[in-house]
């Protein structure tokens, strides 16, 4: 019980369980929007939205050490909030994305942004979990692990608020009723949601 209560009153673990569960909600969004902007924005055909994870992937792989270098220089939080607030960014040229070409370099954005969070997020509940230690002379990574898990858990909600703002607005239900604005739909999945998001979980971050 005294591990449940020193857990709940950590306010650092509340600042990143929220923080983490807007981030993942909206790349849960790239994942689950991604084949419908290929299809319906950029009229591409399915297997080329390959080339869209891929740049999204690729990018985010090869700049992991140019944020490690970042944190190594500006020390962690500051990169943290940094590299939300970027990835916030990213999302927006992929409104504007009209072709495959574009689509990718936009997306290529995104893996710059991504990196960013990859690299960062873990550091941040590993220094959680010091501090934890640190603080009560226990060790209780297990606990904070599984409880910034279930706090991940929360995306799904906001996934969930995303596909049923897309019903109401763009009446798409799914790929085969996509409704009388396909394209728009799918920009709202991946171009608009997904940096509200962010900006809420770079805000969550200050408290």
């Amino acid at each position: 019980w005294d591990s449940i209560k020193n857990l709940i009153t950590n306010r650092k673990f509340w600042v990143l369980g929220f923080a983490n569960a807007f981030y993942s909600a909206a790349m849960s969004l790239v994942l689950a929007g991604m084949p419908f902007f290929a299809k319906y924005t950029l009229g591409i055909s399915s297997g080329q939205t390959t080339f869209l994870f891929g740049a999204v992937l690729l990018i985010a792989i090869a700049c992991v050490a140019v944020w490690a270098k970042l944190v190594k220089k500006y020390t962690l939080m500051p990169v943290w909030r940094a590299a939300l607030i970027v990835l916030a960014i990213a999302f927006i040229p992929l409104y504007f994305a009209n072709s495959l070409v574009s689509g990718i370099i936009f997306a290529a954005f995104v893996g710059f942004g991504f990196a960013g969070a990859i690299t960062t997020m873990d550091l941040i509940g590993a220094k959680i979990m010091d501090e934890d230690t640190a603080k009560h002379n226990l060790r209780r990574e297990g606990i904070i692990s599984n409880a910034l898990g279930f706090m991940n858990r929360l995306n799904g909600l906001f996934t969930s608020l995303a596909f049923y703002l897309v019903f109401k607005l763009f009446a798409y239900e799914s790929g085969a009723n996509p409704g009388p604005q396909p394209d728009q739909a799918a920009r709202f999945l991946l171009a608009v949601f997904p940096p509200i998001l962010m900006v809420i979980s770079f805000a969550s971050s200050f408290f």
